[in-house]
Protein backbone atom coordinates (compact mmCIF):
# COMPACT_ATOMS: atom_id res chain seq x y z
CA UNK A 1 0.00 0.00 0.00
CA UNK A 2 1.36 3.41 -0.90
CA UNK A 3 1.42 6.37 1.44
CA UNK A 4 -1.19 8.07 -0.71
CA UNK A 5 -3.51 5.05 -0.57
CA UNK A 6 -3.17 4.81 3.21
CA UNK A 7 -3.72 8.54 3.62
CA UNK A 8 -6.82 8.38 1.45
CA UNK A 9 -8.24 5.44 3.42
CA UNK A 10 -7.91 7.33 6.73
CA UNK A 11 -8.87 10.79 5.43
CA UNK A 12 -5.44 12.33 5.97
CA UNK A 13 -3.02 13.92 3.55
CA UNK A 14 -0.08 11.99 2.15
CA UNK A 15 2.37 14.34 3.84
CA UNK A 16 1.03 13.34 7.28
CA UNK A 17 1.68 9.68 6.53
CA UNK A 18 5.10 10.54 5.11
CA UNK A 19 6.10 12.44 8.26
CA UNK A 20 4.89 9.55 10.44
CA UNK A 21 6.84 6.99 8.43
CA UNK A 22 9.97 9.15 8.53
CA UNK A 23 9.69 9.55 12.31
CA UNK A 24 9.32 13.32 12.13
CA UNK A 25 6.18 13.50 14.28
CA UNK A 26 5.08 12.26 17.66
CA UNK A 27 1.65 10.84 16.74
CA UNK A 28 -1.30 10.61 19.06
CA UNK A 29 -2.67 7.21 19.97
CA UNK A 30 -5.79 8.07 17.99
CA UNK A 31 -3.74 8.81 14.86
CA UNK A 32 -1.97 5.47 15.25
CA UNK A 33 -5.35 3.80 15.72
CA UNK A 34 -6.53 5.36 12.44
CA UNK A 35 -3.38 4.14 10.67
CA UNK A 36 -3.93 0.62 12.02
CA UNK A 37 -7.51 0.69 10.76
CA UNK A 38 -6.32 1.88 7.36
CA UNK A 39 -3.85 -1.00 7.24
CA UNK A 40 -6.57 -3.39 8.47
CA UNK A 41 -4.51 -4.54 11.43
CA UNK A 42 -4.89 -4.29 15.18
CA UNK A 43 -3.25 -1.35 16.93
CA UNK A 44 -1.12 -3.74 18.98
CA UNK A 45 0.35 -5.11 15.72
CA UNK A 46 1.34 -1.62 14.68
CA UNK A 47 3.00 -0.93 18.01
Amino acid sequence: MSQAELANSINKDQQSVQRLEAGKVNPSVYFLFEVAQGLQIELVELL
